[in-house]
């Protein structure tokens, strides 16, 4: 099983991943991934063309958002193969998640091979503070 890291690209400072210990964790990416940030949710949105949406698993393990898959090879029946610079196999992705993002009701939805998973943020309640004299 090949396990696939990911680069974040920083632009500043993002309190809803641990940027430095998936620096540590990070050797390459080969799937293209996109974070974008709202007021209400992250937004994650991977290029994983060539899979269905029934190869995936997306589950959450130990505050680990763990996306898993296989892309299997096309038999090539005449011919040789010259040159691919495709994966094949099973892969593993993770993001590690803060506190801050409400693990039950994160969203996942597949089409046109792009995987997009909303990771909303928790609501804060606010309260009224006493003033005392």
């Amino acid at each position: 099983m090949m396990h696939v890291n990911w680069l974040p690209v920083r632009s500043g400072f993002n309190p809803f991943f641990d940027w430095e210990e998936e620096e540590k964790r990070t050797k390459n990416a080969q799937v293209p991934v996109e974070i974008v940030e709202t007021d209400k949710a992250l937004m994650i949105s991977l290029d994983i063309p060539g899979v269905r949406k029934e190869d995936f698993s997306l589950e959450i393990k130990n505050n680990e958002l763990l996306l898993s898959w296989s892309r299997k090879s096309v038999e090539i029946k005449e011919g040789n193969l010259i040159r691919s610079e495709k994966a094949y196999g099973d892969f593993i992705k993770s993001f590690k998640l803060a506190d801050q993002i409400d693990q039950d009701k994160i969203q996942a939805k597949f089409e046109a091979g792009v995987l997009v998973i909303g990771l909303p943020k928790m609501e804060k309640p606010s309260r009224k503070i006493e003033i005392e004299s």
